[in-house]
């Protein structure tokens, strides 16, 4: 049915870390889930249809590292990134965001904010409604954070203290979203194919004879 994130009964301080908690473990969700249904698919591309190893990157290359929140969304998948950005510095160039310091901040700023209208659209679509002003809202707050980052380069452990703080304080308001709608309870992967739990029940039916 959903329900919010932020504990009704607990006191503001242990309510914001439980929502912390909470947000990061629906960040390893997405990731795990991502990570592991691309992989599947490299596998079968390259060990069925011979395809070359540099045709398949990594999706992911360690997001829990970065260090400033230019470096996290470097490190996170990028498998819209090209059309985004096309369409973010358009979206820029049509505000007369286009020449200089400007025209990034435009351009960055845009692909940020179709990246939000695009997870608002697939949350839109499990039919509960949209939620602009938490899923949008993310996502631009992503892409202020990388406008701010211009006259800072973050790094090291600030950095990284730095990234926990804007992309966690902000992700909560987006997983909120979700756990209103329900979508927290969601599956990447159909019950009867879940490797793991398949391994689990094998083993313990192996177990107990």
């Amino acid at each position: 049915t959903g329900a919010t994130i932020f504990h009704p009964t607990l006191t503001p301080i242990p309510r914001l870390f439980s929502a912390a908690l909470t947000t990061l473990g629906a960040s390893t969700m997405v990731f795990l889930g991502l990570d592991v249904g691309y992989n599947f698919v490299a596998l079968i591309a390259r060990g069925v249809f011979r395809h070359d190893a540099e045709s398949w990157p990594r999706l992911f290359d360690a997001p829990w590292a970065a260090t400033s929140i230019a470096d996290f969304w470097g490190r996170w998948h990028q498998l819209f990134r090209r059309p985004l950005a096309v369409l973010g510095t358009a979206l820029a160039s049509n505000f007369g965001l286009n020449e200089g310091k400007a025209s990034r901040a435009g351009s960055v700023l845009g692909a940020f904010a179709l990246s939000g209208k695009l997870h608002d659209v697939a949350m839109w679509a499990v039919g509960r409604g949209a939620d602009p002003t938490r899923v949008s809202a993310f996502f631009v707050a992503m892409g202020a954070g990388i406008v701010l980052e211009q006259g800072w380069k973050p790094r090291g452990v600030l950095g990284w203290v730095w990234t926990y703080a804007w992309t966690v304080g902000w992700g909560t308001r987006i997983v909120d979203a979700w756990a209103r709608r329900g979508l927290v309870a969601s599956m990447f992967f159909p019950e009867r194919v879940r490797l793991g739990k398949i391994l689990v029940r094998l083993g313990w039916r192996i177990i107990t004879g």
